[in-house]
């Protein structure tokens, strides 16, 4: 299904949200749409991570008890989250940035006042959130074999081409696995359940709020993910 506007330039001015569990490939395709059409990827997380680890804020406690949290897996303080975004979006808004999210807003709390927000500045019509499906067992397989750029944050998934890769493809940063995030029992016992308990309820609300929820199946090859969000989202050249 093809959701493209009447003019092919509109695009470029949406907001893509890509949901779904750990390891559904949610940062890859935000940083597809990135690369290839010119999105902005607003990653929360990479934002929260220039916040703690910015030099000029380790002596701040409060900054560095959020650092402590983002470290240890858990969902940061849900308020502090939307002014760090209201403030980020902001800039991009005046820049003329179209946006995608990867895994935001992450809490109900977020979506209540973050979708809004969202709204008023680019129009309901142009919000556009897409579910990237998979199973939980091949969340704590994709998760627990992949490793992280420790410059950029993009993630290597284990493949029989990736096994020996040392160095990040993009920027050749070191390649390093986040043992206290990645392991199975973290994905099992902790990351996959606030997902199921924080997360999907942000789905209901956007559908609630009369958003078409894009359903994506996310267990195929990346490259053929992509090739299916383009399609729907009416990308193609």
């Amino acid at each position: 299904m093809n959701i493209q506007s009447d003019a092919h330039s509109d695009w470029k001015k949406r907001v893509v949200f890509c949901f779904g569990l750990p390891g559904s490939g949610k940062s890859t395709q935000a940083d597809f749409l990135a690369d290839r059409y010119g999105f902005f990827h607003f990653d929360t997380g990479k934002e929260i991570q220039k916040i703690v680890h910015d030099p000029a804020h380790m002596n701040d406690l409060v900054i560095q008890e959020h650092r402590r949290v983002f470290e240890s897996g858990v969902l940061n303080d849900p308020a502090w989250v939307r002014q760090l975004i209201h403030e980020r979006v902001g800039n991009l808004v005046t820049e003329g940035k179209s946006l995608v999210f990867s895994g935001s807003p992450r809490t109900l709390e977020e979506a209540e006042d973050i979708v809004p927000f969202l709204a008023g500045l680019f129009g309901k019509e142009n919000l556009l959130p897409l579910l990237i499906e998979i199973s939980e067992d091949v969340a704590v397989y994709r998760n627990s074999h992949r490793r992280i750029c420790a410059l950029c944050r993009r993630a290597v998934i284990w493949s029989e081409e990736t096994e020996k890769w040392i160095q990040c493809p993009v920027c050749g940063g070191e390649l390093v696995t986040r043992d206290n995030l990645d392991n199975a029992e973290t994905i099992r016992n902790e990351r996959i359940p606030q997902y199921l308990t924080r997360t999907k309820p942000v789905l209901e609300f956007i559908e609630k709020e009369g958003l078409r929820l894009i359903k994506i199946n996310g267990e195929q090859l990346a490259d053929q993910v992509h090739t299916d969000i383009v399609e729907v989202l009416g990308l193609e050249d």
